[in-house]
Order: structure tokens, then C-alpha cells, then sequence
């Protein structure tokens, strides 16, 4: 039997889990409704299998859920000439460079990641930090 979101109005409701929005539910008037949505959704889409596995735990049902990771149109997006840019930051042409793009929040990984780069920053071809 199919399940339909907007009140029993009779329309399908896919609900997406992007992250932060399964991760961290604060408080238990949110964490209810999102566990509600979660159960009573014609479909479920993450876009990590770890979002998805949360997701069931809090209600999802696994035959109606699929992980579709983000990606690029490589079209659009491919490599380029790194020469311009660097010198436009300021950042040397032979230095590696380490960029994070994100939310800086612990469930990444970041501060951890941080402490062990030390051992890279005392390198002879020092990292570069954006």
C-alpha cells in the first residue's frame, strides 16, 4: 500500500536527508516530526549510505529508501590551469594545497583532521591551508 504525504491529501511526499538534517535533530518537537516525515514518506532519498542507514533508524523503511551521492556535471566542472589562481591568492606555484569545503562541525572530522596535519605542515614542501 502506498503511503502519501501533505495530510492524507493523496499526493506522494519523497523526503531528501542531505545531512545535518538527519545528523543533528535538536530537541524532541523536531526530532518527532523528522521521524514522522521520515515514516509516513512515499520514498526516501540520502545522498551518503550513512545518512541513509540514520534515516531508518529513525523510521525510514529500507525498501523505500535509496542513497544518490552528489555529483558534478564534468562538463562544467574539470581541471584547469592552476598557475592564475594561485598567484591571485598569493599561494606558491610547488606548494600542495589542501581545500574544505563545508560546514566546520565535528561530525566531519575537521578538528581531528586538523591536529594530525602538523606532520605535514613541518614538511620541506609545506601545505598551503584554504
Amino acid at each position: 500500500m502506498p503511503r502519501y504525504g501533505c495530510g492524507g491529501a493523496g499526493v506522494p511526499a519523497v523526503v531528501v536527508g542531505r545531512g545535518s538534517d538527519v545528523c543533528r535533530v535538536d530537541g524532541i518537537v523536531t526530532r518527532e516530526l523528522t521521524k514522522h516525515a521520515l515514516s509516513h514518506a512515499s520514498f526516501v532519498i540520502t545522498v551518503s549510505d550513512e545518512i541513509r542507514r540514520r534515516t531508518i533508524q529513525m523510521g525510514a523503511r529500507p525498501s523505500h529508501t535509496k542513497t544518490v551521492r552528489n555529483g558534478c556535471d564534468l562538463s562544467v566542472f574539470y581541471p584547469m590551469p592552476t598557475e592564475g589562481p594561485r598567484a591571485g591568492f598569493g599561494i606558491p606555484k610547488d606548494s600542495e594545497l589542501i581545500l574544505f569545503v563545508g560546514r566546520l562541525v565535528a561530525l566531519k572530522g575537521v578538528r581531528s583532521f586538523w591536529r594530525r596535519s602538523k606532520y605535514w605542515r613541518r614538511s620541506a614542501n609545506a601545505c598551503s591551508w584554504s
